[in-house]
Formats: structure tokens, C-alpha cells, sequence
């Protein structure tokens, strides 16, 4: 497993995107289950401060795809 690191925090990104990409706990569970899939792991961290998706899968460029869906949706 590969282990792939996305997001962004208070000191790159204003409040505005910060907001745009954060998530509560009613839909943490629902990004972490479309991130993992059926055959990788993820972990998302969402506060008023950062944002950021840590993703395991033997194939990096399927863990960055499935980030950058989520991120765009």
C-alpha cells in the first residue's frame, strides 16, 4: 500500500475554499466509504482550519482520482 496525502489548511487556502470543502460528521463516514472503495483504506480530517484526505492504495493514481472526485463534488 501507498499512502497518499491530500488538502489544505489556514495557511494556504482563505476561509471561503476552506468552507467549500469542509464536511461535518453526518457525511464524514459517507466520504470515507467512497475514498476507501472496496479495495483501499481513508481517513478525512475536516476543521475550521484544514481539510485534508489520507488515502492507502496500492495504486496512487486511483487514490489522487478518487480524492480529486471528492474534492470537486
Amino acid at each position: 500500500m501507498r499512502l497518499l496525502l491530500v488538502g489544505t489548511s489556514h495557511r494556504v487556502a482563505p476561509v471561503e475554499v476552506r468552507e467549500r470543502l469542509g464536511f461535518g460528521a453526518e457525511v464524514g463516514g459517507d466520504v470515507v466509504a467512497r475514498l476507501a472503495g472496496a479495495d483501499g483504506e481513508a481517513v478525512a480530517l475536516s476543521t475550521c482550519n484544514r481539510v485534508c484526505l489520507y488515502l492507502a492504495h496500492a495504486d496512487l493514481e486511483v487514490a489522487e482520482e478518487r480524492a480529486r472526485a471528492e474534492l470537486a463534488a
